[in-house]
């Protein structure tokens, strides 16, 4: 992937300078190639693009250095599609949500299927505002960082697979190594994550997911595992307690405290009655 390999660090001086590490899969994975999302970077805000001939942002900083959320699993989507031949949309549909009878999870939604699409909200102060989500062009760009439409249940399809250790009704779509692998800490020289908020806290990272290990946690064990979209849905797995999770809602800000704090009463609530049972 020479046009990702390419891209040069922008330093804290403001200056470009050519990367010295490799980026590998597993630094996109794991979120440390050095690639960064603008909406919470001064840098990457008052970037000038004029001129700028790359196909993303400047890098951070050299892969392995720092943990930071960004577009890494966008080009994982590339890889996948230069490695396959086969864009995200038709990979996905035979190795994944094809097998799983996931028969709600697109990028172009079926026509029959588009009356179920919601709409996206924002909240803030002065109250809600929302905004139609049916899309007007087919999907030609298949992110892999984002863009799926999809259901609360067909995600619960996929986690009670990766809960079974990549297994499903007629077959395997990942091998039990695999989801070990997973489920382990990736972060190299004792980093943890820095997402900022409600998340700041020292859990770490496999290679799809935060790990939690708080002493402080009070529901999930240490160990499970967890994530969140920018429009407030959230999973989390626990393979301890054998407990899956899917909360999902489609409005804004990103880690809104009225519908975190519900995923967390949803999440203890489940917690509660499965010691119950």
């Amino acid at each position: 992937m020479p046009v990702m390999t390419s891209i040069p660090i922008l330093t804290s001086k403001g200056e470009f300078v050519e990367a010295k590490k490799i980026i590998t899969l597993r630094h996109l994975l794991t979120h440390t190639a050095g690639f960064w999302y603008s909406l919470d970077e001064l840098r990457l805000q008052a970037f000038n693009q004029i001129d700028w001939t790359y196909e993303d942002r400047p890098r951070l900083f050299e892969a392995g250095d720092k943990w930071q959320y960004g577009t890494s699993l966008e080009w994982v989507g590339e890889i996948i599609q230069n490695i396959s031949g086969d864009d995200l949309e038709t990979y996905f549909r035979k190795n994944i949500t094809g097998p799983l009878n996931m028969k709600s999870t697109w990028f172009n939604v079926p026509n029959i299927l588009e009356e179920n699409i919601v709409s996206w909200g924002n909240r803030d102060s002065t109250g809600f505002e929302e905004y139609d989500r049916i899309p007007t062009e087919p999907v030609t760009y298949y992110n892999g960082g984002g863009g799926l439409f999809g259901s609360p249940k067909d995600y619960l399809y996929f986690l009670i697979c990766i809960m079974n250790n990549g297994k499903y009704e007629g077959g395997q779509i990942l091998k039990p190594e695999t989801i070990e692998l997973m489920y382990e800490n990736q972060l190299p020289n004792g980093l943890t994550l820095t997402l900022g908020g409600e998340l700041t806290k020292s859990d770490t990272h496999g290679l799809a997911w935060e790990i939690e290990e708080s002493k402080d946690e009070m529901v999930r064990s240490k160990g499970s595992v967890y994530w969140g979209g920018g429009a407030n849905s959230f999973y989390s797995l626990d393979k301890k307690n054998d407990v899956s999770i899917v909360y999902f809602t489609n409005y804004f800000p990103w880690m809104d405290k009225e519908t975190y704090d519900f995923y967390r009463l949803f999440e203890k609530e489940v917690y509660d009655e499965t010691n119950r049972n």
